[in-house]
């Protein structure tokens, strides 16, 4: 079968656009089997009362268990590539986007925001699925 860009991705959304001012799990736990890696983007839309003292830490989690009550933090050790993104600064980060990849071992990923004291931003994020074991991976149609 010829291999080509359209069929060897999966996008999936982790996170959905809204405006949030608190510790949220993205609304989608990816099911990794299948593809070898993935990406997260992230897409910051306006960030307000975002500080050294307020901000947001996303980061990764994965495990075997589908409702990742196994859930456990990715690290570079266990297959976090980049590093966990931190939503801090109104002024600079509006409108910017942000990467984070995986190619760990378990078979659920997930992307998680945690709020430290009082931060209001809003993102949301894509979750792109690569190195697919079979193409082609599914209709990439409005789902």
């Amino acid at each position: 079968m010829l291999r080509d860009s359209l069929n060897d991705f999966k996008v999936t959304s982790a996170f959905n656009y809204a405006s949030r001012t608190a510790t949220a799990n993205g609304n989608n736990i990816i099911d990794m089997r299948g593809f070898g890696a993935c990406t997260f983007v992230v897409q910051l839309a306006t960030v307000t009362t975002a500080d050294s003292s307020n901000y947001f830490t996303l980061r990764l989690e994965h495990g075997d268990d589908s409702g990742l009550t196994d859930g456990a933090t990715v690290t570079a050790a266990t297959g976090l590539l980049g590093s966990n993104l931190v939503i801090n600064d109104s002024t600079t980060q509006s409108n910017m986007r942000g990467l984070m990849g995986y190619v760990g071992g378990k078979r659920y990923v997930r992307m998680v925001a945690t709020e430290t004291g009082t931060a209001s931003a809003a993102f949301s994020a894509d979750c792109i699925q690569h190195m697919s074991a079979t193409q082609p991976t599914g209709d990439q149609a409005f789902a």
